[in-house]
C-alpha cells in the first residue's frame, strides 16, 4: 500500500505521521529534500503544473492501490481502518456544500479563485457535450485509487488532459472526465477521514490559495 504526497514551492510542511501502518510506503515528491525517517523523497521539478501531474497522473509512478494526500494532510493514525471501509477503485471524500460541477464553477468565479471568461467558456462545452448538472461532487485532496486498474488510469488520462488544457483547478474537470469514461467514483462523507487525517494551514509566508472542500 503507498501514501503519497506533493509539495512543492515550499507551500506546505512535511509532517512525518503520528502512527505509521506496518508495512505500508509513504512516499513525498517534492523540488525540495526533506528530512524525514519515515516518508521517501522523490525529486520533481518546480515549474507550474509537475505537483498536479504527480497528484492527477498517479498510475505513472505507481501499479497498485494508493492513498494520495494534499500536502496540507497530517496523518494522526493508523489509515488502515480507515482505508478498509472504502471502496477502490477510486474513492474520494464527498463535497459538503455542493453536488454540482456548475455549481462550483460559479462559486469560484464568484469568490474570484478561477478566470471567469475561461471557466464559463469550459463549462460551456460540457453543456453542449451533454454532461448533466448534479453529477456529484468531491474534495479532490483525498484520493484512494487501484492505479493498476485500466478504467482508472484511463479517467487519469483524461483528467490530466482537461487540466492541462483547460482550468487549473482540477476539481472542475474529474467529474466529467467519470461521466466521459461512464462510470462515477465512490464517495464518502468526511467525517469519515477526519479522526484520522488532519488538514493543517499552508505555509503562512506563501500566496494562498482557498481550499473549497
Amino acid at each position: 500500500m503507498i501514501v503519497y504526497t506533493v509539495i512543492t514551492n515550499d507551500y506546505d510542511t512535511l509532517r512525518d505521521p503520528r502512527v505509521v501502518t506496518p508495512g505500508w510506503r509513504y512516499v513525498c515528491f517534492s523540488d525540495q529534500p526533506i528530512e524525514s525517517d519515515v516518508w521517501e523523497f522523490h525529486k520533481i521539478g518546480s515549474t507550474p503544473g509537475a505537483d498536479r501531474e504527480v497528484k492527477i497522473m498517479g498510475h505513472k509512478f505507481f501499479n497498485e492501490v494508493a492513498l494520495y494526500l494534499d500536502g496540507h494532510f497530517h496523518i494522526k493514525k493508523d489509515l488502515l481502518s480507515f482505508v478498509s471501509k472504502i471502496s477502490t477503485p477510486f474513492s474520494i471524500p464527498v463535497h459538503k456544500l455542493r453536488c454540482c460541477l456548475y455549481q462550483e464553477a460559479a462559486q469560484l468565479i464568484h469568490r474570484g479563485i478561477v478566470p471567469s471568461s475561461p471557466t464559463q467558456g469550459q463549462m460551456e462545452r460540457y453543456r453542449l457535450e451533454g454532461f448533466p448538472p448534479d453529477f456529484g461532487l468531491g474534495a479532490n485532496g483525498i484520493m484512494l485509487r487501484d492505479l493498476s486498474d485500466p478504467k482508472v488510469q484511463a479517467v487519469n488520462e483524461l483528467w490530466w488532459d482537461e487540466w492541462k488544457n483547460g482550468i487549473k483547478r482540477d476539481q472542475l474537470s474529474l467529474m466529467y472526465c467519470f461521466w466521459k469514461k461512464g462510470w462515477k467514483p465512490s464517495f464518502f462523507p468526511q467525517t469519515q477521514y477526519k479522526k484520522f487525517i488532519k488538514k493543517v494551514k499552508h505555509n503562512e509566508t506563501k500566496e494562498k490559495i482557498l481550499v473549497v472542500d
